[in-house]
């Protein structure tokens, strides 16, 4: 399956086919290691989850208690903007293609952490996003962060194809652990 669309119609209907039990439960799994490991650290950027992508809702949350700081992506033409997110309930609106995104300013500094969604990831750290590129294009610019993929074990492969403006991520987490 070298086909990219192939791919991401693979992997996203894998994903979607989950029960609403599994998600949360590999979902959990999955906050539980990140929760373990972001313990150093004071300002990462997350994602909200769309398509049965990793819940990571209850990190941010907790992210928030402890009174650090929290960025999300908001799509502006064809580009990732990070804006400070200070309460989920009140700061998010229907942005892009219906996708919640956060309100209030765009920040010029990048996070320590970001945490980065896919369709797919291989052991290299490359990842199968959506097609559109936002990620790839954002994380050209973000050379000091350090990068986590998240996703569930099924989603990341021995090799994905990739072209050279594709940008990998430093480490995977999935329900299992750490994978690079």
């Amino acid at each position: 399956m070298e086909n990219k669309a192939a791919l991401r119609r693979f992997f996203l209907e894998k994903r979607e086919a989950l029960s609403q039990e599994e998600r949360a439960a590999l979902s959990q799994a999955i906050v539980a290691w990140l929760q373990k490991s972001l313990v150093g650290y004071t300002r990462i950027m997350a994602y909200w989850p769309i398509r049965g992508e990793v819940d990571v809702v209850p990190l941010l949350q907790w992210w928030l208690k402890e009174g650090r700081d929290l960025f999300l992506p908001r799509v502006r033409g064809r580009n990732l903007d990070v804006v400070k997110v200070k309460n989920l309930e009140t700061d998010m609106f229907p942005g892009y293609a219906g996708i919640p995104e956060a309100m209030g300013d765009v920040v010029l500094e990048y996070p320590e952490v970001i945490l980065v969604p896919g369709v797919a990831f291989d052991e290299e750290g490359f990842r199968l996003g959506y097609g559109a590129g936002f990620y790839d294009r954002f994380l050209s610019r973000c050379a000091d962060c350090r990068t986590i993929g998240v996703a569930y074990r099924f989603q990341v492969v021995k090799q994905l194809p990739h072209h050279d403006t594709d940008i990998p991520v430093q480490r995977i987490v999935c329900e299992d652990g750490w994978i690079r």
